[in-house]
């Protein structure tokens, strides 16, 4: 395994064939649009009470510190109060049943 230029990482490699695959061999065309996310969720994640915190965020690319290079930005990282209160209520059921 290599850091650095190139892709060099297996799951990068993967990732180059499938957009080869879906540009080249089934003639697909990426078309630039919007997308509205109105829900997230997660299952089987175990939170204990010991602290443990799960950071769920967005992020985007920006222009890199070298020309042509790209780094990943922070836009939005959520905080407690936008959890869902539904989803607040079901963790709540999911450690009572443990006990």
């Amino acid at each position: 395994m290599r850091y650095g230029e190139g892709v060099s990482i297996a799951s990068q490699r993967r990732w180059v064939r499938y957009v080869e695959l879906w540009a080249h061999e089934l003639k697909k065309e990426y078309v630039r649009g919007e997308v509205e996310i109105t829900k997230i969720q997660f299952w089987g994640m175990n939170v204990g009470d010991a602290g443990d915190k799960i950071e769920v965020g967005i992020a985007g690319f920006i222009d890199g510190q070298r020309p042509g290079s790209k780094a990943v930005n922070k836009i939005h990282v959520f905080t407690d109060k936008e959890v869902c209160r539904e989803t607040r209520e079901a963790n709540n059921r999911e450690k009572l049943q443990r006990m």
